[in-house]
């Protein structure tokens, strides 16, 4: 991924500067890559269980303040707090 971060923008900067169609030929790169990786994504098997029994905004939701896993990490960055330790 860092590698990614890091070509990416020096090939499209190389091609932007120096290559023909400089409005055009930095983002066919991108493009080259997202049709290869697009079938690929297709294939790729599902995480997430059909037979799960909630629903996809219960497993999406923000633990609440009061949760003993929350608390005294948020506790941390909040004056007068006083959570259970």
């Amino acid at each position: 991924m860092s590698v990614g971060f890091g070509l990416g923008p020096l090939v499209a900067g190389v091609l932007a500067q120096w290559a023909p169609a400089p409005t055009v030929l930095p983002y066919l790169p991108h493009l080259a890559l997202a049709i290869v990786a697009f079938p690929l994504v297709l294939r790729a098997r599902e995480t997430r269980t059909s037979n799960s029994r909630r629903r996809l905004w219960q497993q999406l939701r923000i633990p609440e303040v009061r949760d003993r896993r929350f608390s005294p990490w948020s506790c941390r960055w909040r004056r007068g707090c006083s959570a259970p330790r």
